[in-house]
């Protein structure tokens, strides 16, 4: 019984000191393709050696009004498990060669596919909730908003940035181009 508490502690000692330590990403030490299985890879050389990913994620941090800098690359969360770990961030999209950029922002594009509000039909308010019937890039959209306050943004751009209850994010580019009618509807949420 005690040989299995002390390896218990022993792997739990391990585990703590096996956290990764993000790295810089840069053209030298990162390379991105695809797999075989149609997943965006990455090769990484460190000091310590080489690493592959079989599958990376792509996230953008900050700030949002530039969506091509500060690129984070992960590891894959494992449902039921922690979230998976950084391997390493993208200072500017724009240092890597065109093949890779395009794998990126393919990504990107798939984890924050955000339409465009073309024109706002109706604005409902009802018991908390804001219940928006829009046209869009991508279509008519139907969909539900709580907390205006926190969930509308107004972007440094003038850019409007929508995000309904279910974490989907829309966008406006110019909300004086929808058109007095769609304009005369969100105006007050601005």
């Amino acid at each position: 019984m005690n040989d299995n508490n002390e390896n218990t502690a022993q792997q739990t000692d391990e585990d703590e000191f096996s956290v990764r330590e993000s790295v810089d990403l840069t053209p030298d030490n990162a390379d991105f393709f695809e797999s075989e299985g149609g997943l965006v890879s990455m090769r990484l050389r460190t000091e310590a050696g080489e690493e592959y990913f079989e599958r990376i994620v792509a996230v953008r941090a900050f700030p949002v009004t530039d969506p091509s800098e500060f690129i984070c690359i992960r590891q894959p969360d494992i449902p039921g498990q922690d979230k998976g770990a950084e391997i390493g961030m993208i200072r500017r999209l724009s240092d890597f060669d065109e093949r890779s950029r395009g794998l990126i922002e393919g990504e990107l594009h798939r984890r924050y596919f955000s339409p465009r509000i073309t024109s706002i039909i109706k604005i409902r308010n009802k018991m908390g909730y804001l219940y928006w019937d829009v046209d869009t890039d991508a279509g008519k959209v139907n969909f539900m908003v709580k907390d205006p306050s926190s969930n509308i943004r107004i972007l440094e751009d003038g850019r409007v940035q929508v995000r309904d209850v279910n974490g989907s994010c829309y966008r406006i580019d110019d909300p004086k181009a929808l058109g007095r009618s769609s304009y005369k509807k969100i105006e007050m949420y601005l």
